[in-house]
């Protein structure tokens, strides 16, 4: 993991321009369903929407393409607030990195939680 880990956050502090994608180009990953349960995490879910309601500010969600999608890496309360918000447009980061297992997802979605 720790092999994954270094080269992708190599790559993602080499990557800093923000782009901005529809809201229906984002796909979590079933990886982050097996991983954890939005249901309890409803005090972070509030305080989160409270915030980017109150600042109009959120930090962009990461993410990496597959095809047409943006696939979520880290961000999926963020994206699923702004969504249901209403927000047509969300601001990410794209990794130039693609998984070549499922496990890797996993490793990367635990390492940005």
């Amino acid at each position: 993991m720790n092999k994954v880990k270094n080269s992708i956050l190599e790559k993602l502090s080499q990557e800093n321009k923000v782009e901005s994608y529809p809201v229906d180009a984002f796909e979590v990953p079933a990886e982050y369903g097996q991983l954890f349960n939005d249901k309890n995490q409803k005090e972070i879910i509030h305080l989160l929407t409270k915030e980017i309601t109150d600042t109009g500010f959120y930090k962009p969600i990461i993410c990496y393409h597959c095809g047409a999608k943006q696939i979520i890496v880290d961000g999926v309360l963020r994206y699923n607030i702004l969504k249901g918000l209403g927000v047509n447009r969300i601001n990410c980061l794209i990794l130039d990195w693609s998984p070549k297992s499922s496990n890797e997802i996993k490793d990367l979605i635990i390492d940005r939680k």
